[in-house]
C-alpha cells in the first residue's frame, strides 16, 4: 500500500509480507525489551493461528531473557536502572488479560 506522508509517498507493508518483516526484525535485535505489549498485541490480532504461534515462541523467548536477567543481583547504579526497566517491561506483559495466558505467566516468573 502507498501512503503520502511527510510529503513523499512510501510504501506500507501489509499483510504477511509486514509480518515477515516485523518477525525477522524481532529475531534480530539484541534487545530482551524490543517488543511493547501494544505492537505484540496489534501484530497478533491480525495474523493466523500458525504465524500467532511463531510470534509467541519469539517473544517468549525474549521473556524468559528478561527473566533471567531480573534473577542477576546488580550492584551499580545502572545495573539496578537496568534492572527496574526490564522488570516494568515484564510487568506490562503479566498485568495485560489481552496478552495469552502462557505469555503471562512467563513474565510473572521473575519474582520466583
Amino acid at each position: 500500500m502507498l501512503v503520502f506522508t511527510e510529503g513523499s509517498l512510501r510504501e506500507i507493508l501489509t499483510g504477511f509480507d509486514a509480518f515477515h518483516v516485523f518477525m525477522t526484525d524481532l529475531e534480530a535485535r539484541s534487545e530482551i525489551n524490543c517488543v511493547s505489549v501494544m505492537d505484540y498485541l496489534r501484530v497478533r490480532q491480525s495474523i493466523s493461528q500458525q504465524q500467532q504461534r511463531n510470534l509467541d515462541q519469539v517473544v517468549s523467548a525474549k521473556l524468559l531473557k528478561g527473566v533471567a536477567s531480573c534473577q542477576q543481583h546488580e550492584n551499580t547504579w545502572y545495573g539496578r536502572k537496568a534492572h527496574q526497566i526490564v522488570k516494568n517491561w515484564l510487568d506490562t506483559f503479566a498485568n495485560s488479560k489481552q496478552v495469552p495466558y502462557k505469555i503471562r505467566l512467563i513474565a510473572t516468573s521473575k519474582t520466583r
